[in-house]
């Protein structure tokens, strides 16, 4: 007799659908966040791949790799957007890095693109 009460006393099983999210903008230590910073001097053309050579051991997988997230950099609509494309393209076992490169986007982008202008016209287009 005591079996049946014990089950109506458990109750209905709640159900729980959310959504897990990132938010590399803030800073929860209340520390400095230097470390995080990277000079625009240290960012040539090839920064990004050799980054990305440390994780990855094919120098043309890496190249293509560099490309695809130069491309996130750039195309993404917002920084929700950026960051979930980055996690998609790298991984969660390269968050560091992700981080690394969502909080430090506008200088990688434009450093590396800078690095990479061909011509004097190219670069005076980006500097726009």
């Amino acid at each position: 007799e005591r079996g049946d009460d014990d089950e109506e006393d458990e109750g209905v099983e709640a159900e729980y659908d959310a959504v897990l999210h990132a938010d590399l903008t803030t800073d929860t230590t209340g520390g400095s966040r230097q470390k995080d910073k990277l000079e625009a001097r240290s960012i040539d053309a090839y920064w990004l791949q050799r980054e990305i050579k440390k994780f990855m051991n094919d120098p043309l997988a890496s190249q293509k790799k560099a490309d695809e997230i130069l491309e996130i950099l750039k195309s993404a609509s917002d920084d929700r957007d950026c960051e979930n494309k980055l996690v998609l393209q790298l991984g969660m076992d390269q968050f560091s890095f992700i981080k690394l490169l969502f909080k430090n986007r506008w200088t990688v982008l434009y450093c590396t693109l800078l690095a990479k202008a061909e011509t004097q016209e190219d670069r005076a287009v980006l500097e726009e």
